[in-house]
């Protein structure tokens, strides 16, 4: 038995590596080497001879850019793997390294898994417990919630990791995917901290290792997404507002491209999304004077969808929001390839493109309860599918 147990834990021992995309990797060796020494060692709980890579590759790829965004915070290799088990641990195990916790945890894997399975009852999203944002799935509707509000909402590596994650996952199971900020702020942008010196900030890699999965996260999410802009969006902030597909903006809300300020380019998608919204002559203007732009002058030049006052924004986006939940979810993200298709496409292309999407809708479901319920003259019932 002994023996049999000696091969088993040899053989989970030389399991291959999870495969790290060429986004993924970090511009400093020494951290990626660490990155992949962690990497190796996550295995996944319900069949423990196999990578979480081979077993969950959704799962699999927030836990890269996590265990990536945990040690550029200048956390310990025990400190990220004791943060996995904490956050992960129905889905992940770290192959033993002794006879501690994690080797009991490695042999109680099945019983675990169990325990597991049965409390998540009917929940098909990753059982997460977010620090830095807040997110809720009722009706539909997923809830994302930038909750830093001391920092006026500020992003940091941790924060990037969760909003990526939580986009990720509520795209697969609700309709829609809000985000919008707790506090006075929706979000202040970069959170450059206390003292920081500019001399140690790598801001590539920052924008390719953390911004961009989280941007590609909220463009490519299958649902509608909205950013129920509550107050200031600064910075970062403002284009992480401006990737949804639709901006709805509280009239006291304003929206503030500073990176002039402070001697950078817009980034985030900025320098992407404002000429597609706004056209080059606005676009130029907000990123070179770095005004402030309240909601209802953004709502005028095609920056944002609409504005709304201060004492009617709550209820106004989650209408928004449950008109989208009640919808034609497929047809929904048929548009949304569409029209963001649109820009690299000559007219033929898009022609094309419109009628093969056309032709997809027509085989959905709710194109058929659409025509029926049209015929029957009253209100259809879409089922997202």
């Amino acid at each position: 038995m002994k023996q049999a147990l000696l091969v088993i834990l040899l053989l989970v021992w030389a399991g291959i590596a999870q495969a790290v995309e060429p986004g993924e990797i970090l511009s400093d060796p020494v951290l990626e080497d660490r990155a992949r020494s962690i990497s190796q060692g996550l295995r996944c709980l319900q069949c423990r001879n196999e990578s979480i890579d081979e077993s969950n590759a959704g799962i699999a790829k927030d836990l890269r850019l996590l265990v990536r965004a945990r040690l550029v915070d200048g956390d310990s290799d025990t400190e990220v793997m004791d943060y996995i088990v904490a956050r992960y641990g129905e889905y992940v195990l770290l192959r033993p390294n002794g006879l501690g916790i994690n080797l009991v945890l490695w042999l109680a894997g099945p019983a675990l898994f169990l325990i597991a399975l049965a409390g998540l009852h009917h929940k098909q999203e990753v059982a997460m417990i977010y620090e830095t944002i807040a997110c809720e799935i009722n009706n539909g509707v997923a809830v994302v919630t930038l909750n830093r509000p001391n920092l006026m909402n500020a992003l940091n590596t941790q924060m990037r990791a969760e909003i990526t994650h939580a986009v990720r996952e509520s795209g697969k199971t609700a309709r829609v995917v809000v985000l919008t900020g707790a506090g006075r702020a929706f979000c202040s942008g970069q959170d450059l901290g206390v003292g920081a010196n500019p001399a140690d900030i790598d801001l590539e890699r920052t924008l390719k290792d953390e911004y961009m999965p989280m941007l590609e996260a909220i463009t490519t999410c299958p649902v509608p997404t909205i950013a129920a802009v509550n107050g200031p969006a600064a910075g970062a902030g403002a284009n992480l507002a401006l990737a949804a597909d639709v901006v709805i903006g509280a009239e006291s809300a304003y929206f503030l491209q500073a990176f002039t300020r402070i001697g950078l380019i817009p980034d985030a998608g900025g320098t992407y999304f404002l000429p597609r919204q706004m056209g080059l002559a606005k676009s130029m203007g907000v990123a070179l004077f770095a005004d402030k732009i309240f909601a209802r002058e953004a709502s005028a030049m095609g920056m944002i969808w609409e504005f709304v006052a201060d004492e009617k924004f709550s209820s106004h986006w989650q209408a928004r929001a449950a008109h989208l939940a009640e919808g034609p979810t497929l047809t929904y993200g048929f548009i949304k390839t569409a029209i963001r298709s649109s820009f690299a496409n000559s007219e033929a292309e898009q022609l094309n493109l419109e009628a093969r999407l056309q032709g997809d809708c027509g085989r959905t479901r709710d194109f058929k309860e659409g025509v029926t319920a049209f015929l029957d003259k009253r209100r259809p019932k879409f089922e997202g599918r």
